[in-house]
């Protein structure tokens, strides 16, 4: 018979989890989200470039999906303080 494992895994589980989000986090929060938003756009904008450098088909739809980003980010920025 094969030993049972007894330790129970170290992350935060939903039941662990507060309710109510810590508000002094928050602001950092946002500043990281607009920072993410951001690099995903240049990030779709390096690898069509890259794809187009290697003869590699992209998308139609993906150079829309990193225009939307952009828009997210500047929108974003416009709304946060």
């Amino acid at each position: 018979m094969a030993p049972q494992a007894t330790a129970t895994p170290r992350g935060r589980g939903h039941e662990e989890q507060a309710l109510i989000p810590d508000l002094d986090d928050i602001p950092r929060r946002r500043r990281v989200l607009v920072l993410d938003v951001t690099q995903a756009a240049a990030e779709v904008s390096r690898l069509v470039h890259e794809a187009y450098d290697l003869n590699l088909p992209v998308e139609p739809g993906v150079r829309d999906g990193r225009n939307a980003l952009v828009r997210w980010a500047v929108l974003l920025q416009e709304v946060l303080p």
